[in-house]
């Protein structure tokens, strides 16, 4: 292959493309985590405060 031939830049034109659609779509699982995580994160934090200053009898 010929450096800065024309074939090597459409190839790299459709890579760029794959990966703009690619990031797109793995975003929304990766937020749906996250806000899945900090909600048990949190969860978590008040049942385990709630439950050391009010223990069940």
């Amino acid at each position: 292959m010929v450096v800065g031939s024309g074939g090597a830049l459409a190839t790299i034109g459709r890579m760029i493309f794959a990966a703009k659609v690619w990031h797109y779509w793995v975003a929304f699982p990766l937020i749906a985590a996250g806000v899945i995580g900090i909600v048990a994160l949190v969860g978590g934090y008040l049942v385990k405060v709630t439950s050391a200053k009010y223990p069940r009898r």
